[in-house]
């Protein structure tokens, strides 16, 4: 016995999308705080609201004394789990020494600090009496709380260094480390201390200005931005298939990013074209990813058989986000379940044709009286290849209609007498007995 596929259920997926799907985006912010620490070991010196920083050694005329940059962001805006894709640290300096190249590396800072009320004014080198709230040399906040190490606690080895010569705009790109710094700030904000601006301290007369975060020229203020993917929860495919002899589709999803926190969606099936209970088990649930958990989960759709073909049937399923939780793309599926039904009961025409003003019909008649008779009409061209044309202005999909017929009823089918002049041949395949002719 020959078997012919039925033509697919069809089971759609819809997603409800609470938040944007997960595509990289940008965040740009100016610090949250930066400071200068003055080399002085009683540690009164500070400019916390100064329009200038200040990197590098004076001169002898400033008795050689050691300048350090502080500056830190908030980055609470990038969902913990992000993905880091680009970092840049934009600094102006305004003001040099002299012009030779020096690097100037950035640092990760071990402790937190303060920026006060202090403000040397300008041009602000050497400093003014800190202010509660201040770092200062020996200060993490002044006066009460110290670095372990006169001069602020670091990370040793740079997290990113640029060569800085004369007065002008310079940039600080997504090196490795970096990335990894502005990582684990947002998966733990409580260890986000900001960077050390670290200029060359090994010979006199080094000493840079930077434009602070309070600078009058707004466009010379530091500026971080970060491109960054945030984590999100999407299906693994825009389509899945089952044949309904399988009975149950396993439907799979998946988390994206490096899964800092827990993450909840909740799903729920609901009729389309199909029914509930007659059709298809409504199914309801939800899937928990813990934290630091990626991959995948799945959840399953019971699909119950039947002894007819009914044509396609939808199952919407909606997907609800807790906080935090980005759904991803692809935000919904097509599930395509087979339907394993004989077609059993065949007609052939030799001859059919269309174009240029001529057509052909295809008249069906039912020889069951009691139920609708499924129908798959399939037109071939002589050489084989599937037919172009439409019946009753619907276009074939690869040379196929599907088409019920009532029960005891007929169907006429006529093509559009469209295109160029082509014939073939007609089979028809259903599963209950018919009769046809062809008007050629």
């Amino acid at each position: 016995m020959n078997r012919l596929k039925y033509k697919p259920i069809v089971v759609a997926f819809l997603f409800v999308l609470l938040i944007p799907c997960a595509l990289a985006e940008v965040l740009t912010v100016t610090p949250v705080r930066d400071n200068t620490l003055y080399e002085d070991p009683a540690g009164l010196t500070s400019n916390g609201a100064g329009q200038s920083l200040f990197v590098g050694k004076t001169g002898s005329q400033g008795s050689g004394l050691i300048r350090r940059a502080w500056i830190a962001f908030d980055l609470s805006a990038i969902p913990p789990g992000s993905t880091i894709n680009g970092v840049e640290l934009a600094l102006t300096i305004n003001r040099t020494v002299d012009g030779t190249a020096r690097s100037i590396g950035l640092h990760r800072v071990l402790q937190g600090w303060g920026e006060g009320l202090s403000d040397a004014g300008s041009p602000g080198g050497q400093g003014t009496a800190a202010m509660a709230g201040d770092a200062t040399w020996i200060h993490t906040s002044f006066p009460a709380q110290s670095w372990v190490n006169p001069g602020g606690d670091f990370v040793a080895g740079p997290s990113a260094t640029v060569q800085v010569g004369g007065a002008g705009p310079y940039t600080w790109s997504s090196t490795a480390q970096l990335l990894k710094d502005v990582e684990t700030w947002v998966d733990n904000p409580l260890a986000n201390h900001g960077w050390l601006v670290l200029g060359d301290e090994t010979s006199l007369s080094t000493a840079r200005r930077l434009a602070s975060r309070e600078n009058s020229n707004e466009s010379a203020r530091p500026r971080l931005t970060v491109d960054y993917t945030p984590p999100s929860i999407q299906f693994v495919s825009a389509s899945f298939a089952v044949t309904e002899s399988e009975g149950v589709a396993t439907i799979r999803v998946s988390r994206s990013g490096r899964g800092k926190g827990s993450a909840a969606v909740n799903y729920a099936t609901s009729d389309g074209t199909a029914t509930a209970g007659a059709d298809y088990e409504a199914a309801n649930g939800t899937l928990t990813f813990l934290n630091n958990q990626t991959g995948e989960k799945s959840f399953k759709v019971t699909i119950l058989p039947d002894d007819s073909y009914q044509g396609d049937r939808t199952v919407q399923l909606d997907l609800s986000a807790g906080d935090g939780v980005t759904l991803g793309d692809p935000a919904t599926a097509v599930l395509t379940i087979s339907d394993e039904e004989d077609l059993d009961n065949k007609l052939h025409f030799a001859q059919f044709g269309n174009g240029n003003g001529f057509f052909s019909q295809i008249i069906l008649q039912s020889l069951d009286d009691l139920k609708p008779v499924f129908a798959r009409v399939l037109i071939k061209t002589k050489d084989g290849e599937p037919f172009p044309v439409s019946l009753n202005g619907q276009p074939l999909v690869e040379g196929r209609l599907d088409q019920v017929i009532p029960a005891a009823g007929l169907a006429s089918l006529q093509t559009d007498a469209t295109g160029p002049v082509l014939s073939g041949s007609v089979v028809v395949c259903s599963d209950q007995p018919l009769a046809g002719v062809i008007v050629f």
